[in-house]
């Protein structure tokens, strides 16, 4: 069972109500990363995926076999495409699923990056990532973290090195700062936060996710307005390990 620490959710920052982002001050002490294993997969985990055009690259990390990217498809799994939301008037209008990049980003930083999409493209039954992949649980996140060390480590396992961003990329899970955006339309923290939708619903408004600041080691679990922008990885169904 996983165990939580009442300390960490006092520390760390929170959603304020109008859909900005609030900058943890806390500071974790230095500690020493947990070695960390590689798995032989008996899979093929650590191969690349060509999904709608574009390559992935997966990695095992203990149990689970993640994708190394941000997606950046426009469309779920069977082919139906998901609306364009890069207009503000679109992006927070309706509950349906929505994409966009990142200011219009250019194609080399979208390919780098990847898009951002709200939470009702998680939850559409059709499926954003490619068959035999799903986007993780709250759990499933957990249990990655937890595996590599706890909320205060992870971050510096996670992520790569960048400017602004602190990261040794130990697992190769390749985690970047691709920012997010926020309920209300506006973009904030690209280079400086990386943000990443679960599949688990909070609330009728609200679901879980991850971010990482740059400069501290931590995952911060939070949970944020559906209508909010982040990114998505894949996890490949553990029925196909």
């Amino acid at each position: 069972m996983i165990k939580y620490f009442p300390l960490y959710f006092s520390l760390l920052s929170s959603l304020n109500l109008i859909g900005q982002i609030k900058i943890s001050e806390f500071k974790p002490q230095q500690a020493s990363a947990p070695e960390i294993v590689e798995k032989k997969s008996t899979n093929d985990c650590g191969m690349s995926i060509n999904y709608q055009n574009f390559t992935y690259t997966t990695v095992s990390i203990g149990n689970q076999c993640w994708m190394r990217e941000n997606l950046r498809n426009t469309s779920y799994s069977d082919g139906t495409p998901i609306t364009k939301g890069q207009e503000i008037e679109t992006w927070i209008m309706g509950t349906e699923g929505k994409w966009c990049d990142y200011e219009e980003d250019k194609n080399p930083v979208v390919e780098e990056y990847g898009k951002l999409y709200n939470w009702y493209v998680v939850n559409n039954p059709k499926n954003i990532c490619p068959t035999g992949w799903h986007v993780p649980s709250d759990e499933e996140w957990n249990d990655l973290v937890f595996y590599l060390g706890g909320e205060f480590l992870a971050g510096d396992i996670l992520k790569t090195h960048a400017p602004d961003w602190n990261g040794r990329n130990l697992a190769g899970f390749n985690a970047l700062p691709g920012g997010f955006r926020s309920n209300l339309g506006g973009f904030k923290y690209k280079t400086l936060y990386g943000f990443w939708w679960t599949k688990t619903e909070a609330s009728n408004v609200y679901a879980w996710c991850r971010n990482m600041p740059g400069f501290e080691n931590t995952v911060i679990r939070n949970n944020y307005f559906k209508k909010t922008g982040f990114s998505i990885r894949c996890l490949k169904d553990s029925k196909n390990l």
